[in-house]
């Protein structure tokens, strides 16, 4: 945080509190986030840096099996605790399937939680009866997506600016990719917490701040190759979610000064339909290049990216309601939300 004189310890306090706050507003305010990526793919990263496959139940080596009759085919590893079963018997579906642990372990339907922090969510979100803690989502560690095949490379996020939510949406997906988000904030200077999860200085009426805030932007993404740069082309957040304003220069000029970077464009909508509380779609599509040598016209394929990326994610959205639907058309539950009335009761 710059130019605050605060020490570690209290911005990542700082940080840790505003993380705690955003989670809370969104699990509070939407019934679900999904999330779909162009041509996902897990990347070969090291195991701390790799999001394990959603549907099929995140096996590594050592791990035990999925909690199912008939998964267990000739040769394949017995239950991990002893005594949990007698000659030709089966083994319990629910309780014997842990590492071998302390007794105070919790049970794998209880969130699946082995080697993780006890905050984090679930990685199997399928039960839809209960609102997980606040924590991560259930999407972990890093993410591939097509044409980003390794961590050193950075990443621009060029997204609509529809909605009030939409910096913390993004903030949420950076975060479950692990990665450290830099955004450009206007409202800086009466929300500064917000400085020790990567938001910057950027006030309308000082242009001297916002040249500091573009050059030091310009320089992490040089510089940290974990850097994610959630950018709103637009300009100012605007109500008319059928149409996107032009885009200004900032993407293209960002682009020309940080050519290693990875420009993703990123659709953000919102569906108030079918429950009490709306859910939230990011959808994220194949990395952006143009063969355009006038930043104009270079700047309309990318408004065009986005635009085309926007219309299908509101298609999608609004034909599918249950997971499964949800599930078909390529999303992810990013994170669980409030149950609607009906559903509570």
């Amino acid at each position: 945080m710059e130019g605050t004189g605060l020490s570690g310890a209290l911005v990542r306090l700082q940080a840790r509190f505003v993380d705690w706050l955003i989670g809370r507003s969104l699990r509070g305010h939407f019934r679900a986030v999904y999330l779909r990526c162009a041509a996902p793919e897990v990347v070969g990263l090291l195991p701390s840096l790799r999001f394990p496959p959603l549907r099929e139940g995140n096996r590594e080596v050592g791990q035990a099996p999925p909690l199912r009759e008939g998964n267990r085919e000739v040769g394949q590893a017995p239950p991990l605790r002893e005594g949990n079963q007698e000659a030709g018997q089966a083994p319990p579906l629910r309780e014997g399937n842990r590492a071998r642990r302390n007794d105070a372990s919790p049970p794998l339907r209880d969130g699946n939680r082995e080697g993780r922090d006890e905050g984090m969510l679930p990685l199997r979100e399928e039960n839809a009866d209960s609102v997980p803690p606040a924590g991560r989502g259930n999407l972990k560690e890093g993410v591939g997506i097509g044409g980003l095949s390794e961590l050193g490379c950075p990443v621009i996020l060029f997204a609509n600016h529809h909605y009030w939510w939409d910096g913390y949406l993004g903030y949420w997906l950076i975060r479950a990719w692990g990665r450290r988000m830099v955004v450009w904030m206007e409202s800086y200077r009466r929300f500064p917490p917000f400085g020790a999860i990567g938001a910057l200085p950027f006030p309308p009426d000082d242009p001297m701040a916002r040249a500091r805030t573009v050059k030091r932007s310009v320089q992490a993404l040089r510089t940290e190759p974990a850097t994610a740069l959630l950018l709103f082309p637009e300009g100012t957040l605007h109500g008319d979610t059928e149409r996107l304003l032009p885009f200004q220069r900032s993407l293209h000029w960002l682009a020309c000064r940080a050519p290693q970077a990875t420009l993703l464009p990123l659709a953000i909508h919102i569906e108030p339909s079918y429950h009490q509380y709306p859910r939230a779609y990011l959808s994220v599509g194949a990395p952006f290049q143009s063969a355009a040598t006038e930043p104009t016209d270079w700047l309309a394929e990318a408004a065009g990216a986005v635009e085309t990326l926007l219309r299908q994610t509101r298609i999608d959205a609004r034909a599918a309601l249950t997971d499964d639907e949800h599930t078909a058309r390529g999303f992810q539950v990013l994170l669980r939300g409030a149950l609607s009335i009906h559903e509570r009761f």
